[in-house]
């Protein structure tokens, strides 16, 4: 499975596989975009409850 197929999978509503005529318009699309995937190295979090609503 492509990214675009993997990611409208994951979006569309009920997890509905994109129709055939996307998949077709997703590969027309696929030499013109381009796709990063990060990998965690380290995780950072805040609890904004501690700055009292003033940001």
């Amino acid at each position: 499975m492509g990214f675009a197929e993997e990611l409208t999978t994951r979006y569309a509503p009920g997890g509905e596989a994109p129709s055939p005529e996307a998949l077709e318009a997703f590969r027309q699309q696929a030499p013109k975009r381009s796709v990063l995937q990060f990998v965690p190295v380290r995780t950072m979090s805040w609890d904004h409850r501690k700055l009292g609503g003033v940001y």
